[in-house]
């Protein structure tokens, strides 16, 4: 009887840590934003979320989307966030990330903490 591993695809950003300028350093404040898809509703994937960006000093939100996909946008340090999207990639055991796009926009204003925002 042959036995099946189930692996988890994720697209790769060409650009992990976003786009650096002559000057920039690491401690520098950046954005990234995550579109997940996967079996990531109803497992407890917004909590794990939340979680993990508490532990990682992150701010920004986090919400299901009405097409079964979880967005996320996260606030921090370009190392707190490479950490961030590494344990977003994997998730809770409970859930299975099929694929994790990323894009890192400018910062704009800054978020105060990291919240669990309403369905869209």
């Amino acid at each position: 009887m042959l036995s099946t591993m189930r692996m988890k695809k994720t697209r790769i950003d060409p650009h992990p840590l976003g786009s650096y300028s002559a000057g920039s350093s690491m401690d520098e404040l950046r954005n990234v934003h995550i579109l997940v898809e996967g079996r990531v509703q109803g497992v407890g994937f917004r909590y794990f979320v939340k979680n993990i960006a508490a532990d990682l000093h992150i701010n920004g939100w986090v919400r299901n989307r009405f097409d079964e996909r979880v967005e996320i946008l996260a606030q921090g340090t370009a190392a707190d966030l490479a950490r961030f999207v590494a344990a977003v990639r994997v998730g809770p055991s409970s859930a299975f990330v099929t694929d994790l796009v990323t894009d890192w926009p400018p910062v704009v204003s800054q978020f105060d903490r990291f919240s669990v925002a309403p369905s869209i």
